[in-house]
């Protein structure tokens, strides 16, 4: 207390607490809110009236009529929103924070992969991986996407690929090997298929491609004469198997959307370069479509764009060679087509 007698804020704020503390009255914490408005939904995510009343309809989450009112339970909101990804909240609280503890999108498990999300996409078709659709959007379950990657090897998450890195360090490729002694490819497959030469060879699998193990190339160095290292020798054999098929795959493309617009041709008058040009377009188009929906799979026999697809040629180091053969067939259709009709026009006239 001070001079006069009075209490200072501290000990008032002393004796209050202690009252409290005592007194057989205890003021009650108020119950948790378990429903809100619509119009408080609705403000929470932005949303316009319209669109509050369409989402409520669309028995995302539960509601229930109060007094007269439409009331939405907070607690089963909060669960719906935990597990989509459409909607945000304006307060900056990220959505499908429970989504995306037990499955991955699209372009995250591109990013994993580090491959293109095209990719992923064929994966899902080629191997019948598990997805659920959310808001539109496939998702692809971790444990099944778990399941697939344990059951091969050809594709590395970059957690894996940074653990693979030690193995590698240890290792050669072929053209690696090949770089070493100045040699090219076909002769390196020689040599490791030679009876003379093969017992030199340790080999290791890393993401589906074989490796030689560097000790055991050493071995190989230190147990012959015929092949030697030379730092003098600067061949560089292109590792370049991709890059060709990939080539021929659009040269392939292009010859056939050729042939078909050779025989729309024959039976048009003028014009017709506008109608090459839009058919390129479609066909473009339904390689996007195919790509996006199941149900238009049917499109990659129908487009060449399918067959001519950089990111699986790339991926798989292969071209499709059923889609190939379609694409031949239709290219002969399209030059017989034209043929025949022109051998009945009056060229002359």
């Amino acid at each position: 207390m001070d001079e006069k007698g009075k209490m200072n804020t501290g000990e008032y704020e002393e004796l209050i607490k202690e009252v409290e503390a005592n007194s057989p009255y205890k003021r009650l914490s108020s119950a948790k809110k378990k429903w809100m408005s619509v119009s408080e939904m609705g403000e929470l995510l932005g949303l316009k009236k319209t669109d509050r009343y369409w989402l409520v309809h669309k028995n995302f989450f539960e509601t229930k009529e109060i007094a007269g009112k439409m009331r939405v339970n907070i607690e089963s909101f909060e669960k719906w929103y935990a597990n989509q990804i459409k909607y945000h909240k304006v307060n900056g609280e990220e959505p499908g924070k429970e989504l995306k503890e037990w499955s991955y999108s699209v372009p995250e498990l591109a990013e994993m992969l580090e491959v293109t999300d095209g990719v992923v996409y064929d994966l899902i078709k080629r191997n019948n991986i598990e997805v659920v659709i959310v808001d539109y959007w496939k998702r692809v379950p971790k444990a099944a996407f778990q399941k697939w990657y344990d059951g091969q090897s050809r594709y590395r998450t970059k957690d894996d690929k940074k653990r693979d890195a030690e193995m590698e360090a240890a290792t050669l490729t072929m053209p690696e090997m090949a770089r070493q002694l100045g040699i090219t490819r076909n002769q390196v497959y020689g040599i490791l298929n030679s009876q003379k030469y093969q017992h030199f060879f340790e080999f290791v699998t890393i993401a589906d491609r074989k490796r030689i193990t560097k000790e055991s190339f050493q071995k190989f160095l230190d147990g012959q004469d015929e092949y030697h290292l030379d730092p003098a020798n600067d061949y560089e054999e292109l590792a370049m198997e991709e890059f060709w098929l990939l080539h021929l795959a659009y040269l392939l493309m292009q010859l056939e959307i050729g042939c078909i617009c050779f025989g729309i041709s024959a039976f048009i008058k003028r014009g017709s370069i506008g109608i090459g040009l839009g058919l390129a377009l479609a066909l473009y188009f339904m390689n996007i479509i195919c790509n996006i929906s199941e149900k238009a799979d049917f499109l990659k026999y129908i487009t060449p764009y399918a067959y001519a697809d950089a990111s699986n040629i790339i991926s798989e180091s292969e071209l499709e060679g059923d889609l190939i053969f379609i694409g031949v067939l239709i290219s002969i259709a399209g030059i017989l087509t034209a043929i025949l009709k022109y051998t009945k026009k009056d060229i002359s006239g």
